[in-house]
């Protein structure tokens, strides 16, 4: 009995309005050999009729007799999946027609590698921009101090790793599950992703409930603070606050803000020169343009922002001295208009 190459896992709950895109998306890919998993966690009566109009024999549908949520409809999805590979999908987003087959070729010709994302533009809510994520392992592994490095729905998985390392997605988490899988799987597997868009990635609205009571950011709050206290860290309250805004460069305002980051982040080089956690290079690097990027975006401070950037080690741990002149010099004219 032959397996296809490929099992596409995608659940959907209340997804119509883009539904139908979405899988049309799929089914076009310029590589055909593939199962496509299509998890019904309680959808809508539109979003199933768009489901049975497909006729496509490489559409295998589960439908959960309740909402069990996308941790563990993804988990129900991969368990059984037939496939050498997992792709991802979500119902609103769509795959470029050589998606899939530009994947398997990376992961067929680098074997060490367990999980693979790509690039990615953003769409909707008049949005258009190209996301671009980390390329190498220990770039994409320290970038996970402040986010998700890995585009969710971009991702292909060997399926052999999935099993040998014993992963699944956290059923406990409602929001950022991809995040959280993330920093535990890069214990055991090895990164990367391709630099080039292979997915639009849809805006989502933001969820009401989520935005009232604040549960969607402590997802993510609760992700980073394990991994700064895997680092021998024990931030305080303070601490916490800093370093989610750094995550999401919402600095503004105050110069001692300013010097509060770059306490922060050198506390954070100083715990990694000890305990060796991070590739140290990477990590000054991804360092080195959050205070860039800090600064960048608080030139309205003047020529006092300019002088304490200067005057900062930090800045030195920029990829090249090349690329460093030129992001000072365009640092320094903000500063002075």
């Amino acid at each position: 009995m032959s397996y296809p190459r490929i099992s596409v896992v995608m659940s959907v709950y209340n997804g119509e309005r883009f539904l139908k895109k979405a899988i049309q998306s799929v089914l076009a890919q310029t590589c055909a050999n593939f199962e496509f998993i299509i998890i019904d966690d309680g959808c809508s009566p539109k979003s199933k009729q768009t489901i049975d109009n497909f006729k496509d024999q490489r559409i295998v549908r589960l439908d959960n007799q309740k909402n069990i949520g996308l941790s563990a409809s993804l988990n129900k999805g991969i368990a059984l999946a037939k496939g050498e590979y997992v792709i991802r999908m979500d119902a609103d987003d769509l795959c470029l027609p050589d998606r899939f087959q530009t994947q398997i070729n990376f992961m067929d010709a680098h074997p060490e590698i367990d999980i693979c994302g790509s690039w990615a533009k953003k769409i909707g809510h008049g949005t258009s921009y190209i996301i671009k994520q980390p390329i190498n392992h220990e770039s994409i592994k320290a970038g996970l101090i402040f986010r998700a490095t890995l585009i969710h729905p971009s991702v292909i998985i060997r399926k052999t790793s999935w099993k040998k390392y014993g992963l699944a997605y956290n059923p406990s988490f409602k929001k950022a599950q991809d995040y959280e899988l993330w920093t535990r799987a890069v214990k055991n597997c090895r990164f990367a992703n391709i630099p080039k868009v292979l997915l639009h990635y849809r805006k989502k609205a933001k969820t009401h409930s989520f935005d009232i009571n604040g549960n969607s950011k402590m997802y993510s709050i609760n992700i980073r603070l394990r991994l700064l206290k895997e680092l021998g860290l024990n931030p305080t309250k303070k601490e916490i606050e800093l370093h989610q805004n750094i995550s999401h460069f919402k600095i503004k305002g105050q110069l001692n803000n300013i010097r509060d980051c770059e306490n922060w982040l050198t506390k954070i080089n100083q715990s990694n020169n000890q305990l060796g956690l991070y590739d140290n290079t990477a990590l000054k690097q991804l360092l080195a343009e959050r205070w860039y990027s800090l600064c960048h975006s608080n030139t309205s401070l003047g020529l006092a922002l300019w002088k304490n950037y200067h005057r900062s080690t930090m800045r030195l741990n920029l990829k090249s001295n090349f690329i460093r002149q030129i992001k000072e010099i365009k640092l320094f004219s903000k500063s002075i208009i």
